[in-house]
């Protein structure tokens, strides 16, 4: 027996331990832990150098799932610091109740953000992570002082978008200290619109809790409906440049990226227009995160 007095099943310890219950917690533990979301932007890494043609060092991508994950867990933290055990939401209520942990492994992954910087990374990267920290101190800044105010012009939505695709995409860049072509931009302006579909279809799933945990969001601005037809919108967009793109470069990456695109967006279209089915056990989080794993299908080519 187990020290709680639960017995094991039969067969083996690996079967039990790896038994369909003890798997969903695990995928629970990274999905509160914002894992899943580092895991997203080193495939969406892998995206960003196969359409700058640019290579980087191992360091930068320590760094870069480093500073992914301290940035989602700042704003947990923050909300769970102030919200404590009134929080409406499983994440928060998480962070609250493991918060001395969760802090003091930022604080120690923070400073070895840092020691990798300044051990193996240029200066442009530094002053590079530098300008984007304190555009999410600007962020987190705001978002603290707009408090529970709905307004369309001043989103939390707006500002996390931007900040995960900046973090992305400029670091490849900001390292070889070139500039991005018109197609470069186009890819990262569709990359852009991507993960606003992400963030919006958050929002509006999660409408009801941000109300009562005192956020504002785009969907409580707009409304449910008026998201999803936004939604619906961005992916045309995304659709429209696409076929620009290809038109314009008909080569095997560009081909091979938008064909990610297009997976990644209808599968976020799909969580959009089913949310009967999404909301049970908050799948709509587990695949709006997942799709973007996706690109990491492009270490097949050829």
């Amino acid at each position: 027996m187990t020290k709680s007095g639960e017995n094991f099943p039969k067969g083996s310890l690996s079967l039990w331990l790896f038994s369909h219950h003890y798997m969903k917690r695990i995928f629970q533990i990274i999905s509160l832990l914002s894992l899943d979301v580092v895991v997203g932007s080193l495939a969406s890494a892998i995206l960003v150098l196969l359409a700058s043609e640019l290579e980087m060092p191992w360091a930068w991508w320590v760094v870069l799932a480093i500073s992914v994950w301290v940035i989602y867990t700042t704003d947990h933290l923050m909300d769970a610091y102030r919200l404590k055990e009134n929080a409406h939401t499983r994440r928060h209520l998480f962070h609250h109740q493991n918060f001395n942990f969760i802090g003091f492994s930022w604080i120690f992954l923070i400073l070895a953000v840092i020691g990798l910087v300044i051990l193996y990374l240029p200066v442009s990267i530094i002053l590079f992570g530098m300008g984007m920290g304190l555009l999410v101190l600007i962020h987190l800044g705001l978002v603290w002082m707009v408090g529970n105010k709905t307004s369309i012009f001043l989103q939390k939505e707006l500002g996390v978008g931007l900040i995960y695709s900046l973090g992305i995409w400029g670091g490849p860049f900001a390292y070889h200290q070139i500039w991005p072509g018109i197609s470069v931009w186009l890819i990262f302006g569709q990359f852009f619109l991507l993960a606003m579909m992400n963030l919006l279809i958050f929002s509006s799933y999660e409408a009801n809790t941000d109300e009562l945990d005192g956020h504002t969001s785009l969907a409580l601005a707009m409304g449910k409906k008026r998201i999803h037809i936004l939604v619906r919108a961005l992916l045309g967009i995304i659709i429209l440049t696409g076929i620009c793109l290809l038109i314009w470069q008909n080569k095997l990456d560009t081909i091979a990226i938008q064909l990610v695109f297009l997976a990644m967006g209808c599968l976020l279209l799909w969580i959009n227009e089913k949310p009967e089915f999404f909301r049970i056990n908050e799948r709509y989080r587990f695949l709006g995160d997942g799709v973007f794993f996706i690109p990491f299908t492009l270490l097949f080519l050829p």
